[in-house]
Parts: structure tokens; C-alpha cells; sequence
């Protein structure tokens, strides 16, 4: 039997004003080569500058990975010759990186992460039927590289791993980590052992990959490749290979460099980069709440499933919203359905960004009140949400104004029960024969004859009574 041992290079592009060295404007979907200068072109005499907001960046998601922040860190000349790389380097940063020896936690495992370190991106091709066009606006955008140590296990725990890097760049403000756009991607090195072996094997990378289900598709391609491989007697050898997802196999790019083709050298137009202690701790009391500790709150503090609590903590304003319903006096698990529902088939339907709705979270824990006082309904909830997004009423005055208020008259609910009773004598009949979902179609009828109003709960309990009575 044989075991995977999987290392991932996961790049962030960061969401700062200006790149990496320059001041050049990061903007998606710019007009082509508007965003450079003699800089980020590499124009002989052009000096860099480092972005202090993308060592900050750098900073918030080294300790939200439980790293060491060096206090002293360099950055150096990567020298390989790619057409879309201006310089013939790139700016990167060695031995010396900022943040190192952190960690993630996955199913009760640590997984070790060597580095994160601060580098610039590279700018992109544009292939045509008979040429191939170079973009330089990506050319100098900031980006972290998180190096792992091949801890990982499967596939499936790689897509964690990836998940909760995206996660929690997004809840540290740093990245929107959008794989469409090219904001995360992805290095795989995959190397394979007999279950028991404690030494690791010869690897191979396959570059790129800019999606989490192409990385769990490639790992397990890759792992069937090298056994198969191995079990007819050949040998693996270090190799780049590109991952080819349309036809689900990787293809040999070329022999893997190894560290010194790369010819690494310290950035002589850049000083050192020294975080004092007064900065390193303003940045720790102004840092968001990481994307794990607030799973963790949400499950031990608000009950809250792991489902629930990683879906809500993966998205700033979801979790925002549901934190200021709470601090309102909200359930927390009233709002959570709330926002899973109502919130969110709103947004998906509209094609809105999160950050784009409309209401606080003072709101929700109002709508959620009504709920609890049975003055509306869960479902009359659903309406009150598609109102809010389309006016700046409260859920009271929507209530009002819509009639959505619950009808909890025990007279008034017993006489439309009976009505509904002697309508349905099969339903009835069903009911007195042991068959309980005869009796959820009672409730709805009871619900359809009073425009969905009726307190769903009192209606049931009235109809248990008087089929009891009846039986």
C-alpha cells in the first residue's frame, strides 16, 4: 500500500491600492498596459520601493497561521526568463522570508507551513490564433506565497488546507482570493511512499492550478501516475508538469530546476526589512478576528454546527451580521437560518456581492424577535427579508404595512381547523391509521385558508386535540 505525501505553493494576490515596488494602481480588467511605469516594466535606472501595506498584509496572515514573525527579513533576485516577466527576475524573498515555522490545524492534524513569504507577480499572456500578446498590468501586483511541508495526506485534505487559506486571507482583509480572477493559485508537489517509510521520495510540481476541485483532481492523478509507475519497476524524477483538467492528465513542462538554477542573489535596490516592535504589536491589536478562531466561537459560543459555523465565518459579511444581531440580544441560531435562507437565496438570485446587502445586523435581530414572539411567522420572515433588500423600512413597519402578523386566535385557529377536518375526511383517515404525514397536510391547509398567517405550532397543536377528540 502506498500513501501521498503532498506539499502545496499557494500564491494570494493582495488587495492593496498600488504593487508590490511602485505605485502603479492594481485594478482588474484595466485597459491592456495601463497600469505600468519604467518599474514595474524593469526600465534601466528604475528603483523599487516595498509596499508597506503588503508587509502588514504579510504580518496579519503570518500570525493568524501561528508563524514567527522575522523581525529582520531580505528580499531577493529570482533569475529565470519567462516572456511575461519584465525584469528577467522577480523580487521574491529567500532563506530570509518574513514569516516561518507556522502551522494549520486539519482534522486534529498540524500541518506544517514552512514559509510566507512576499514576492511579485508575473503579467499574462494572452494567446491568439497566431501570436501571443503580453499584459503587463499584472506585472508587479503584491503576493504572498504560502509554502507547506508535505504534510498532507490526500486530496481531500489539501482542499481543506486551500479552503481555510482562502478563508482566512478574506477574513483578515488582504485578498478577495477570487480563483476566477486570478487572485489564488496553486502549486502541487506530489511524491509517493510505502505506508510505513519514513523517508520521502523523489517529487513532481504541477504549476498553476486555479481551482480547488482541478488541485483534488490533479493530486489523485498524479498519485495513481507515480504508483503506477513505481509498480512497473520505473523510478519517479523531479519534474514540472502542467495540469492538463479538460483531459484529466499532466503533461511534462521540463526537468525541475533546482534551487541554484535560479541563481538567487539579495535585491541590492532594497533594504532589509525591519518590523519594530511598536509596529508588530499595532498590528496584532488591529488585526480582524482570524477565519479559525472565529469557527471556533461560533461553534463553542453560539452553538452553532460546523457546518454553520465555517459557512458564516467564511464570508465578512455574514459574519459581521450575524456578531451584531447576537450583540443585540439576537439567537444566534435564529439568525444563522436567517442568513443561510432567506439572506443568501436573495443574493445568489440577484448576483450581488455580500457586501453589497443592504441591512445591518440590528435589523436581523429584530426580525428575529418577531419570530420568537410568534408575532410573524418563519415563512412571513422570508417575505420581511425580500422587502428589506428593496426598502429602508424596519421589519415592524414591513410587517405592518404587508400584514404579515401571525394569527394566534386559539377561537379563530379551532374554527378553521374544523373546517379544514371535515374538507379532508381522507387526510383524517390516514391521520387515525398511524400515517403522520396526513397530518403536516392538515397544517397547510390550515396555513393556505389564513394566507400562510397562522401560528404554524398552535395549528398543529389544536388539530392533535380535536382528531384525539374525534378518535
Amino acid at each position: 500500500m502506498y500513501e501521498a505525501c503532498i506539499g502545496l505553493e499557494v500564491h494570494i494576490e493582495l488587495d492593496t491600492f498600488s504593487k508590490a515596488f511602485c505605485s502603479c494602481p492594481v485594478k482588474y480588467k484595466s485597459e491592456i498596459n495601463s497600469c505600468v511605469c519604467p518599474v514595474c516594466m524593469g526600465l534601466p535606472g528604475a528603483m523599487p520601493v516595498l509596499n508597506k501595506k503588503a508587509v502588514e498584509y504579510a504580518i496579519r496572515l503570518g500570525l493568524a497561521l501561528n508563524c514567527s514573525i522575522n523581525r529582520t527579513s531580505y528580499h531577493a533576485r529570482k533569475n529565470y526568463f519567462y516572456p511575461d516577466l519584465p525584469k528577467g527576475y522577480q523580487i521574491s524573498q529567500g532563506e530570509n522570508s518574513i514569516c516561518i515555522n507556522g502551522f494549520i490545524e486539519i482534522e486534529g492534524r498540524k500541518i506544517r507551513i514552512n514559509r510566507i513569504h512576499i514576492e511579485e507577480d508575473a503579467g499574462k499572456l494572452i494567446h491568439e490564433k497566431d501570436r501571443t500578446l503580453i499584459d503587463f498590468n499584472r506585472a508587479g501586483v503584491p503576493l504572498l506565497e504560502i509554502v507547506t511541508e508535505p504534510d498532507l495526506k490526500s486530496s481531500e485534505e489539501a482542499k481543506i488546507f486551500l479552503e481555510t487559506i482562502r478563508n482566512t486571507a478574506i477574513s483578515l482583509g488582504i485578498s478577495q482570493c477570487r480563483m476566477e480572477r486570478g487572485q489564488m493559485r496553486c502549486d502541487v508537489n506530489v511524491s509517493v511512499r510505502k505506508k510505513g517509510e519514513q523517508a520521502l521520495n523523489e517529487r513532481c510540481e504541477m504549476k498553476n492550478i486555479n481551482s480547488f476541485s482541478a488541485a483534488l483532481r490533479s493530486i489523485e492523478r498524479e498519485t495513481e501516475r507515480q504508483i503506477e509507475i513505481i509498480e512497473n519497476g520505473g523510478s519517479i524524477r523531479r519534474e514540472t508538469r502542467k495540469w492538463d483538467d479538460a483531459n484529466q492528465k499532466s503533461v511534462l513542462l521540463r526537468s525541475k530546476e533546482e534551487v541554484g538554477d535560479y541563481r538567487y542573489f539579495t535585491e541590492p535596490d532594497l533594504p532589509p526589512v525591519v518590523i519594530a516592535d511598536e509596529w508588530l504589536q499595532k498590528i496584532k491589536q488591529e488585526m480582524p478576528e482570524p477565519y479559525l478562531s472565529k469557527v471556533r466561537r461560533y461553534e463553542e459560543d453560539y452553538d452553532l454546527s460546523k457546518y454553520d459555523a465555517t459557512t458564516v465565518a467564511s464570508d465578512v459579511k455574514l459574519s459581521s451580521l450575524l456578531d451584531e444581531a447576537v450583540g443585540c440580544g439576537a439567537d444566534a441560531k435564529m439568525v444563522t437560518n436567517l442568513l443561510l435562507s432567506f439572506v443568501m437565496r436573495i443574493v445568489n438570485e440577484k448576483e450581488m456581492e455580500t457586501s453589497n446587502i443592504p441591512f445591518n445586523g440590528e435589523s436581523l435581530a429584530e426580525l428575529s424577535a418577531l419570530i420568537s414572539k410568534n408575532e410573524i411567522s418563519y415563512t412571513a420572515a422570508g417575505v420581511v427579508i425580500e422587502q428589506m433588500f428593496e426598502s429602508k423600512l424596519s421589519p415592524s413597519e414591513i410587517v405592518l404595512l404587508k400584514g404579515l402578523g401571525q394569527i394566534s386566535d386559539k377561537a379563530f385557529l379551532e374554527e378553521t381547523a374544523r373546517k379544514v377536518i371535515s374538507e379532508n375526511e381522507k387526510s383524517v383517515s390516514d391521520y387515525k391509521k398511524g400515517k403522520t404525514n396526513a397530518l403536516g397536510y392538515l397544517v397547510g391547509q390550515c396555513m393556505r385558508k389564513t394566507g400562510g398567517k397562522a401560528n404554524p405550532a398552535l395549528v398543529k397543536a389544536i388539530l392533535e386535540k380535536l382528531l384525539e377528540v374525534e378518535t
